[in-house]
């Protein structure tokens, strides 16, 4: 009778333990779930920008214009040294700075609105309003802000903007900055917008010192 006892907790230890192996792992499932994402990403995207890397390692025909099999190295070296190319760099440089301290400006407000102070309603209107314009190219987005943006000129009344308010900011780097942001906004929101919708911050003097800590590191 003692034996049977003590072999009792030993069948069940060992049927939970069968169990447990059944369960999926969650570094399995996870992985599972952005195989497919990152893959994508690392061959349409990745892949792209390393092709345009391995391609400046070749001379161009002078014909054709075209990438040839000879190896050279003139094509980086005129990139680092002539002043056309640099300031092309800096351009697209400040350019990219511009449209993402843009971005960030308007869409850290818009998401501290939406995830902290719109009632539930508003909530859900404003995050499918954010996700719709993603349905559309971007080569349409484009063209839709030139058309807003049009200057106007003795062969036109020019675009959106200058029949409101008289004005507009041409086709030139405001434009272009501006275009930029209204593309990537959404990429800048929703991710903030996540993340404001699960982190405590709504700190005071009377709650625990652990959740004081943590709204100074998110402020920080």
């Amino acid at each position: 009778m003692g034996e049977r006892l003590e072999q009792a907790p030993r069948v069940i230890d060992s049927g939970r333990n069968f169990a447990g192996r059944g369960k999926p792992r969650p570094a399995f499932a996870m992985w599972g779930l952005l195989s497919a994402p990152l893959a994508w990403l690392l061959v349409v995207y990745v892949g792209s920008l390393a092709l345009l890397v391995v391609s400046a390692f070749f001379s161009l025909d002078d014909f054709t214009g075209k990438p040839t099999t000879e190896l050279t190295t003139s094509n980086i070296s005129e990139a680092f040294t002539q002043g056309e190319y640099l300031s092309l760099v800096v351009r697209s440089v400040a350019v990219a700075s511009a449209a993402t301290l843009l971005c960030f400006a308007l869409a850290m407000p818009a998401a501290f609105y939406i995830a902290r102070l719109a009632s539930q309603r508003t909530r859900r209107a404003l995050v499918v309003a954010l996700i719709l314009p993603l349905w559309t190219g971007y080569l349409v987005k484009a063209f839709a802000l030139r058309a807003v943006l049009a200057p106007g000129s003795e062969y036109g009344n020019g675009g959106f903007m200058s029949g409101l308010i008289g004005w507009s900011p041409g086709f030139g780097y405001v434009a272009v900055t501006l275009t930029l942001a209204y593309l990537w906004f959404p990429y800048m929101l929703l991710p903030i917008y996540a993340a404001l919708s699960g982190y405590p911050i709504r700190c005071s003097m009377h709650q625990p010192i652990l959740v004081q800590a943590r709204c100074v590191r998110f402020v920080r």
